[in-house]
C-alpha cells in the first residue's frame, strides 16, 4: 500500500495555530457556562435565600423544668435550660415569625418580648422571661387589701380604701369595703383601718392566667340587689386589681384584663396589708 506524503510544514503550523484558537475559544466561554449551570461564583446563594434563623433567650427557667416555644403555629423547640436557642426552620427573607409560648413550665409563666415581625436578618432579640405563677382561685383573693391611691382629706388627714375578701366556697367569697385612715396629708406612717362593711357576694364564674397576671370573672351580687360583673385578678402576690365588667365580659383573655389595669393601676389596684 501506498503511503501517504506527510503534510507539508505549513500545513502542520496551520492546525496547531487552530487548534490553539479552538482551546482560547472554549476557555473564553467557560464563565458563560459555569453561569448558565449555577456555578463558578458567589452568587449562587444570594442573601436571604436560604433563610434567617429566628433565635430566642430564655432567662428564669427553673433547673429541671421544660418549656415548649413555637414560631408562627408550629416548629415546636423544647427547652430545658436558660440560654440561647435556635429555631430549627429558617424563615425567608419578607416573611413573617412569631414566637409564642405553646407550654409553659410547671409551676411557672413565661412572657415574650419582641417576639414577632418580618425577617430581613438573623432574628436574634427575642426574649422569653419566664417567673413563679402568681397563685389563682378564691384563696388568693382573701384578706384585707388597701388601694394603692391615696385621698388627702385635710392638712394633716388622709385615707385609702380597704377591702376585705372572705372566702365562702371554692368559688365563692363576700366582700367588705372601709377605709384606712392617716394622720398625714399623703398616706404615709401608721394607718388605723376602719371596719369593713359588707357590700355583697361574688362568685368566680372563669379564670385565667397569663404573664403577670391571674384573672377572675365574677359575677357580684350587692346587698342592694344589684347585679353587676367584675374582674378580680392578682398582679403580683401582694397586689389585688380590681375593674368593671360586663355579660358577655369585655376582656376576651387575662392579657386583656392585664392591659386595662395598666392605664390606671393607682386607682383600681390594692395593696396586702
Amino acid at each position: 500500500m501506498a503511503r501517504l506524503p506527510h503534510p507539508p510544514v505549513h500545513s502542520a503550523r496551520l492546525l496547531a495555530h487552530f487548534s490553539a484558537r479552538r482551546s482560547c475559544l472554549l476557555l473564553a466561554a467557560l464563565p458563560l457556562v459555569l453561569a448558565a449551570c449555577g456555578g463558578g461564583g458567589d452568587d449562587d446563594d444570594p442573601a436571604g435565600a436560604a433563610g434567617f434563623k429566628i433565635s430566642a433567650t430564655v432567662t428564669g427557667l427553673d433547673s429541671g423544668k421544660t418549656l415548649v416555644l413555637q414560631n408562627n403555629g408550629g416548629d415546636d423547640l423544647s427547652v430545658g435550660a436558660n440560654g440561647s436557642l435556635v429555631f430549627a426552620t429558617a424563615v425567608g427573607a419578607g416573611a413573617a415569625y412569631a414566637v409564642t409560648v405553646k407550654t409553659p413550665p410547671a409551676g411557672q409563666q413565661c412572657a415574650v418580648a419582641n417576639g414577632s415581625g418580618t425577617a430581613s436578618a438573623d432574628v436574634s432579640d427575642v426574649t422569653v422571661t419566664c417567673s413563679a405563677a402568681l397563685a389563682g382561685g378564691v384563696q388568693a383573693l382573701a384578706g384585707d387589701w388597701e388601694l394603692r391611691r391615696c385621698t388627702r382629706l385635710g392638712a394633716a388627714s388622709s385615707a385609702r380604701t380597704l377591702v376585705r375578701v372572705t372566702p365562702t366556697s371554692d368559688t365563692g367569697f363576700t366582700w367588705g369595703s372601709g377605709l384606712v385612715q392617716y394622720g398625714s396629708a399623703d398616706c404615709t406612717g401608721t394607718g388605723a383601718p376602719l371596719p369593713p362593711t359588707t357590700i355583697g357576694q361574688g362568685e368566680i364564674t372563669s379564670a385565667q392566667s397569663a404573664a403577670g397576671i391571674a384573672a377572675h370573672w365574677t359575677r357580684m351580687a350587692l346587698v342592694t340587689g344589684i347585679v353587676n360583673h367584675m374582674v378580680w385578678s392578682k398582679t403580683s402576690a401582694t397586689e389585688l386589681c380590681v375593674i368593671g365588667d360586663q355579660n358577655p365580659s369585655l376582656f376576651a383573655n387575662a392579657g386583656a384584663v392585664l392591659q386595662s389595669i395598666n392605664v390606671t393601676p393607682d386607682g383600681v389596684c390594692y395593696v396586702k396589708r
